[in-house]
């Protein structure tokens, strides 16, 4: 399981972010993808991100509201009660 791969991508020396890079995202999912159909072939991968790139669309699952008040909301039924 990953949680938001590109969140620690781009970083500069001084730890500010540079998301002008998103080719390194990209890249990641790209990679996921060739060895999910090669040598990773029958393994399971879960991505949680908030924004993956438009290529990875295809291999989304489930979106996230994150909004209470419209379901799915969260992984957790009643992480609201």
């Amino acid at each position: 399981m990953l949680d938001s791969p590109p969140k620690n991508l781009g970083q500069t020396g001084d730890g500010t972010a540079d998301l002008a890079d998103s080719a390194i995202v990209d890249r990641v999912y790209r990679h996921i993808e060739e060895w999910l159909a090669g040598r990773g072939s029958g393994a399971q991968i879960v991505i949680a991100d908030n924004a993956p790139p438009p290529a990875a669309a295809a291999g989304i699952i489930v979106r996230f509201s994150r909004h209470p008040d419209r379901p799915p909301y969260g992984l957790i039924d009643d992480e609201t009660g």
